[in-house]
């Protein structure tokens, strides 16, 4: 097989029109989120084989695991990926194997060496810090893990600017399901426990791995030049501590607030933070799609910000729908499981919408500093969320408890939205639509205040009524956002029969 220079469905975007380049955002957004959800809801069904054989501690073994490779991640590559997406589409043709391949060969040549020094050292590095948790063999594989994760990063994110889309989607789950074997051989049948969890993840790394190489050999170069090695670095290496706070983040609320309420209610506030957290699982899948979409507007359309603006109307109406088809129907949900002691629930789940909905929109509106090449940024908008969230938790979880909690995770991703955006529109400045957005964070409101006047659950009438709340959300508010009204319409369609009219 020859080189791939690009994807099929590359054409030029200053050949397409608003609608052509939204359907085609909106598809690439579909096929990330249907991606993202498989693996995420077929974890999420191994669960009930994983408690049949792992203990309380074998979870708490996988729980410092996850924290290592979290952690671990930003580090391994010095995020040269990123520069990727930034650079692709600048690359003359002529040299873009040899940049694409001196990108590449850098990012798995640095996680090599980064991941393998601390897989060494994983001893004097890790046992200060984690008490209970062994180090060998459990961290030092988690090490591991993560290095051999690191080495798809390239890989997919070639797939992400070719707008490959069905390809990324495929090759992930791919590897969700050979890892998923692997495990249910190493834990249900030969019974090595969060050990064979975590053999399993390594030894699926490690296979996967000829599978990117070859998908690169077939785009891409292998070579090291100081130079192209000194522009990626110049856009990528201003990530990496913002990267590394960023991995802290997620994880403060509950950091805090175990300290101050018992296990029964942080495990019902885990779940409502579950179920909550969907809102950013789509978040992510659309910043998979918006930012490459977002980058090659800049480079290929000189009305780029308006198409920015514009597109950015349409995400945030997405957002907004699943957010309040979360807060509408999860009583209908808790209540249909039938377990009494989790009816609590969606009192958490509900405010808890807040943040990650903010979580969501951050990528949509706050990431022009990475179109104007300005990367110093990001580590002021992660230490602003970082200091926020954790501050405002220890000094309200000790006297609201949970509710100190969520206050505390708007606070923080609140003041990420808002530094993200306030750096970004100084740094590239696109003029968004704001009153729209406020009608649409209005109408979500309103629909959820609406929901609360309809029959409670267990209510099939109430259950029917909310249902139809949510299906009439989004086409009502997408004609808003579209200027395209049936009344509008209608008004365009007889302007010429009225003005044809003898006076």
């Amino acid at each position: 097989m020859g080189p791939v220079e690009s994807s099929p469905r590359a054409a030029a975007y200053s050949e397409l029109s608003h609608g052509q380049l939204l359907k085609r955002l909106a598809a690439s957004i579909s096929i990330y989120t249907v991606g993202v959800f498989t693996t995420r809801f077929g974890a999420l069904l191994l669960v009930p084989i994983y408690w049949r054989v792992l203990t309380p501690s074998d979870y708490g073994i996988l729980a410092g695991a996850g924290i290592v490779t979290a952690v671990l991640s930003p580090l391994l590559g010095l995020a040269t990926p990123e520069s990727i997406i930034r650079f692709y589409k600048l690359w003359p043709a002529s040299q873009r194997r040899d940049r694409l391949g001196n990108a590449w060969t850098f990012d798995w040549l640095t996680s090599i060496l980064i991941g393998g020094a601390i897989a060494l050292l994983s001893g004097p590095l890790l046992r200060p810090i984690f008490h209970t948790v062994p180090v060998d063999p459990c961290l030092r594989i988690a090490v591991i893990i993560g290095t051999l994760s690191s080495f798809a990063a390239s890989p997919l994110v070639v797939l992400r600017v070719e707008e490959a889309d069905k390809k990324y989607v495929a090759l992930s789950i791919s590897s969700f399901l050979l890892q998923t074997v692997l495990i249910l051989f190493l834990v249900v049948y030969a019974r090595r426990g969060a050990l064979g969890v975590l053999q399993g993840q390594a030894i699926a790394g490690a296979l996967m791995i000829p599978v990117y190489a070859l998908l690169m050999f077939r785009r891409a170069r292998p070579q090291l030049r100081v130079n192209y090695t000194r522009e990626a670095l110049a856009y990528s290496l201003p990530l990496v501590p913002g990267s590394l706070i960023e991995s802290f983040n997620p994880v403060t609320d509950r950091f805090v607030l175990e300290k101050y309420v018992g296990l029964g209610t942080l495990g019902i506030y885990g779940l409502a933070d579950t179920f909550a957290s969907i809102v950013r699982t789509v978040g992510s899948a659309i910043k998979s799609a918006w930012v490459p979409f977002q980058i090659r507007l800049a480079v290929e359309r000189p009305d780029a910000k308006m198409v920015m603006a514009r597109s950015a109307d349409q995400i945030a109406l997405a957002i907004f729908t699943v957010g309040l088809s979360l807060a509408v129907l999860c009583d209908d949900l808790i209540t249909a499981i039938g377990k009494p002691a989790y009816f609590s629930v969606s009192k958490y789940l509900v405010p808890l919408i807040i943040p990650y909905a903010l979580a969501a929109l951050q990528p949509v509106f706050g990431t022009g500093f990475l179109i104007a090449r300005k990367t110093s940024y990001a580590w002021a908008i992660a230490v602003t969320h970082l200091i926020v969230s954790l501050g405002t938790a220890f000094l309200l979880v000790p006297r609201l408890g949970v509710l100190g909690a969520i206050l505390a995770s708007i606070l923080g991703y609140g003041s990420r939205f808002l530094v993200g955006l306030y750096l970004s529109q100084t740094a590239y400045h696109i003029s968004f639509h704001w009153g729209k957005l406020a009608v649409l964070a209005g109408g979500a409101l309103a629909g959820y205040g609406i929901s609360l006047l309809l029959p409670a659950p267990p209510s099939y009438v109430g259950g029917a009524l909310r249902f139809v709340l949510v299906l009439a959300f989004f086409p009502s508010m997408f004609a808003f956002v579209s200027g395209k009204s049936v009344a509008l319409r209608s008004a365009r369609q007889m302007w010429p029969r009225f003005s044809a009219r003898p006076r």
